[in-house]
């Protein structure tokens, strides 16, 4: 990628990174899932980068213990609410040899993949991972309605409130859709203010309405930027 940088920080098309995505004079380049997208006229076709690597981590490099976290991890945890308890609850880890904190996605007691977040703003991409693309489902109280959320540490926090789901983007797949209609009753689509989850929350909406009760959530900020009371009454009011 020779050419001259337009923009950074975009949102991906392919994938539900929301900055991670340079646009080049030529092409569009994520640096989250390594895609590269050619400009060809209004259209863009896309063509693989090399696939990151299956063997990217051992659980033998990960500590668990948060006195042994660094500091940037720990800033960047308990910056929006991660508190010891919680990195326990979802067992969150950190990988010294990378400086990554691990964020570790279960389903019934079963590791079916992670993801990597970096602390370095010059450590691209911010996220590696590995499995497919999952929910990531709330371990705190169970309701009968459920709140859609973007990303990871939303779903842990509002979780401490009642059920959430994490969509790992703005869109909810086959598998997600699924867990929703089987276990809840009513949702609530709670995504980031920004043009994707305004564009993401209609989809929603129109692909739940025919099926279960469902509502938006509007604030400011992003779930997870909220204090613990605050994202109660949030919950209570909408």
């Amino acid at each position: 990628m020779s050419e001259s940088t337009v923009a950074t920080g975009l949102p991906c098309t392919s994938c539900p990174s929301s900055d991670a995505m340079a646009e080049y004079i030529t092409h569009f380049f994520c640096f989250s899932c390594r895609t590269r997208t050619s400009k060809k006229g209004n259209t863009r076709s896309y063509i693989a980068e090399p696939t990151i690597s299956e063997d990217l981590i051992c659980e033998e490099e990960i500590t668990f213990k948060v006195d042994r976290f660094s500091k940037s991890a720990k800033v960047w945890l308990y910056s929006v609410g991660i508190t010891d308890k919680l990195i326990k609850l979802y067992r969150l880890g950190y990988i010294p040899t990378l400086d990554r904190v691990y964020i570790p996605n279960y389903r019934d007691n079963t590791l079916i993949g992670y993801q990597m977040r970096s602390l370095n703003f010059y450590d691209k991409p911010k996220y590696l991972g590995k499995g497919p693309k999952m929910c990531y489902t709330s371990k705190g109280p169970e309701t009968s309605e459920v709140v859609l959320v973007e990303d990871v540490l939303s779903c842990i926090r509002v979780g401490e409130h009642q059920s959430a789901i994490s969509l790992q983007g703005t869109s909810l797949n086959d598998e997600g859709l699924g867990i929703v209609l089987s276990k809840f009753d009513s949702v609530k689509i709670w995504l980031d203010s920004d043009l994707a989850g305004v564009n993401g929350t209609k989809k929603l909406i129109k692909q739940l309405c025919l099926f279960v009760p469902c509502s938006s959530m509007v604030t400011e900020r992003d779930p997870k930027t909220y204090t613990h009371r605050e994202i109660g009454e949030i919950l209570l009011k909408s």
